[in-house]
């Protein structure tokens, strides 16, 4: 097998890992989103209480971008990891190589190694081979 064609059927595996992670982590933060809400809603009104009525709202709008922010990650993750098999769509696999540096320090990893491979003459190459004609 091409030694090109193996990394990046190594880095679609490990794309495919990373979005099943991220799939978790959005299962934490919607538990998480839940037990903090169900903790505030059984915070006891008053005078002398915290302002419920201004953190629930807070914490809807907080916790539901946190969490729809993530499971996007965690889908567009599973699409890179999908367009590297297939060999497809090499700028937005570059640019989520790219964004998956900025998550220190196993997303630093993957990226860098993404964008090592990605990079490569014969990787392009193959890429524009399996490009659709318009």
């Amino acid at each position: 097998m091409d030694r090109d064609l193996e990394h990046l059927n190594l880095l679609s595996i490990f794309y495919y890992i990373a979005a099943g992670l991220g799939l978790l982590a959005t299962c934490f933060i919607l538990l998480y989103f839940i037990v903090i809400s169900g903790v505030l809603a059984f915070v006891p009104k008053g005078p002398h209480g915290p302002p419920t009525q201004i953190l629930v709202p807070i914490m809807m709008v907080v916790g539901g971008f946190v969490f729809l922010l993530s499971l996007t990650m965690a889908f567009l993750t599973f699409l890179t990891g999908r367009f590297l098999k297939q060999r497809r769509h090499h700028l937005f696999c570059v640019i989520m190589a790219v964004i998956h540096c900025l998550s220190f320090p196993f997303g630093t990893i993957l990226g860098v190694f993404t964008i090592v491979v990605l990079q490569r003459p014969r990787v392009q190459q193959m890429f524009n081979e399996m490009a659709p004609v318009a």
